[in-house]
């Protein structure tokens, strides 16, 4: 008797029946368009939750840079008078966050786009100082934005800073 040896061909057959191809493009389509901006979107949330967390611990230090430059007797007090130095804050930020003279980015600043003070409130032992930045999004962000005729992201930080008074 004969030993009759059958090979089997590989093939991408599936159970259903000459769907193959459409399985090939329903996962296609999971990993173009659910995985891949998932872990995009994922990405993205960290690094600008650490861009906000460079920014405030740098208007931190602007401030208390513009802190030590007033008379400590009047810190001391509380007879704080800095509403009329937002350009002197201005320039620490400049310095700081490594902008030009405009508030926009440099080449190896950590923005992308430009920075606007938009409020700051003075309260009786703290300064709260409100900041839109312009960023620019990710890959997937930029084509859905590009959609809607939109190139770039403003995000809002509210900076709460505590200041040395009555130490």
């Amino acid at each position: 008797m004969k030993n009759i040896v059958f090979q089997k061909k590989l093939s991408i057959k599936s159970s259903f029946g000459g769907m193959e191809i459409t399985i090939i493009f329903l996962y296609l389509f999971i990993i173009i368009f659910v995985i891949f901006p998932l872990f995009t979107y994922i990405y993205e949330k960290m690094y600008f939750s650490i861009i906000e967390n460079e920014i405030r611990n740098t208007l931190e230090v602007s401030l208390t840079s513009l802190y030590k430059e007033y008379n400590i007797k009047n810190l001391s007090k509380g007879n704080l008078k800095i509403k009329n130095d937002k350009d002197e804050l201005e320039q620490y930020i400049k310095l700081n966050l490594n902008l030009k003279d405009d508030m926009s980015s440099k080449e190896n600043s950590i923005l992308f786009g430009d920075i606007n003070i938009v409020d700051i409130e003075y309260g009786l032992k703290n300064v709260n100082i409100v900041l839109d930045i312009r960023i620019e999004p990710f890959i997937y962000r930029k084509v859905l934005m590009k959609m809607i005729d939109k190139s770039e992201l403003v995000v809002r930080i509210n900076v709460k800073v505590d200041m040395p008074i009555n130490n």
